[in-house]
C-alpha cells in the first residue's frame, strides 16, 4: 500500500468528516432559528444526494464534477444527520461534534498502520485481515468512547447515534481508499461513490429513528410504568407524561 496514496486518502476524509460535523452544527442552529421540522432538512439532504450522484454519473465530463459531488455529498449526510438531531431535540456543540470526526480519523490512521507492511500489504487476504481489524476498531472505539459524550448529547442512546454516523463515514470512505488510484484526481474520485452510498445509509437510519421515535420524543426513555404522549403538539411543548403510579401514603391508607 503506497504510503502517499494513504495520506491523501487520510486528509480527504478528515477534511470530510470535520465539514459534515460543521454543517450539522450549522444547519441544527439554522434549524432552531426557524423552528424547523426534522422532515425539512431530511428533505433538503435527499435532494442534494441526488444532485451529487447525478454529478458523479456526468464525472466524465471533468475532473470538476468529481470534487462538486463529493461536496454535495457532503452537505446532504450533513443535512440528513441535522433531521435527526432536530427530530429528537437533541443539542448538538461544535467542539463534541469535532471531536468525533477526530475519533473517527484516529480509526482511519490504526487502519492505515495495519496496512503499513509493504510486502503483506500486497496480499488480498492480508489486506481482508486488516479490513476485520478496523471495523473492529471502528466497533471498540464506539462502544468505549460513546459513554463519554452522553451528557453532551443528553443521553448515551443520542451519542452512540452520532457515533455510528461518523464511524459509519471513515468505514466506508476507508474502504474506498482501497481502491486503485494513481494521483489525488483519480483518488478523490474513487471516494465518491462510497461517500454517496455512507450517505444514503445514513439517511435510511435517520428515517427509520425518527419515524419509530415519531420524531418528537423518546419514549424508550420513559420508565416502565408511565410513558410519553409522543403525538406532541405544534408549539413544541414537552410530552405528557401519564399513567403515572400513584404513590400510596398511611393517610391514604386509613382514609374511608
Amino acid at each position: 500500500m503506497k504510503s502517499k496514496k494513504m495520506w491523501q486518502a487520510f486528509l480527504l476524509i478528515t477534511v470530510y468528516l470535520v465539514f459534515v460535523a460543521v454543517c450539522v452544527y450549522a444547519f441544527t442552529a439554522l434549524g432552531n432559528a426557524f423552528a424547523w421540522k426534522w422532515g425539512v432538512p431530511f428533505a433538503i439532504g435527499v435532494v442534494l444526494w441526488l444532485v451529487s450522484a447525478i454529478l458523479f454519473a456526468v464525472r466524465a465530463q471533468g475532473t470538476a464534477f468529481r470534487y462538486c459531488a463529493l461536496f454535495v455529498s457532503a452537505l446532504a449526510c450533513g443535512l440528513l444527520i441535522t433531521a435527526y438531531a432536530v427530530g429528537k431535540q437533541v443539542t448538538v456543540h461544535i467542539p463534541s461534534l469535532l471531536a468525533l470526526a477526530g475519533i473517527a480519523s484516529a480509526c482511519f490512521l490504526v487502519f492505515m498502520a495495519f496496512l503499513t507492511p509493504y510486502r503483506l500489504a500486497a496480499k488480498p487476504w492480508y489486506i481482508a485481515l486488516c479490513s476485520i481489524l478496523f471495523v473492529g476498531v471502528c466497533i471498540t472505539a464506539g462502544v468505549c468512547c460513546a459513554p463519554l459524550f452522553a451528557n453532551t448529547f443528553q443521553n448515551a442512546t443520542h451519542a452512540g447515534m452520532f457515533f455510528l454516523f461518523f464511524l459509519l463515514l471513515v468505514g466506508v470512505l476507508g474502504f474506498g481508499a482501497l481502491a486503485p488510484a494513481e494521483n489525488f484526481a483519480e483518488l478523490t474520485a474513487a471516494l465518491v461513490t462510497p461517500a454517496i452510498l455512507v450517505t444514503c445509509g445514513i439517511g435510511i437510519i435517520v428515517l427509520i429513528a425518527l419515524i419509530c421515535g415519531d420524531g418528537d420524543c423518546d419514549c424508550a426513555d420513559c420508565g416502565i410504568s408511565d410513558c410519553c404522549d409522543c403525538t406532541g403538539n405544534s408549539k413544541g411543548n414537552n410530552p405528557t407524561v401519564y399513567n403515572k403510579k400513584k404513590k400510596t401514603t398511611m393517610s391514604g391508607l386509613s382514609a374511608p
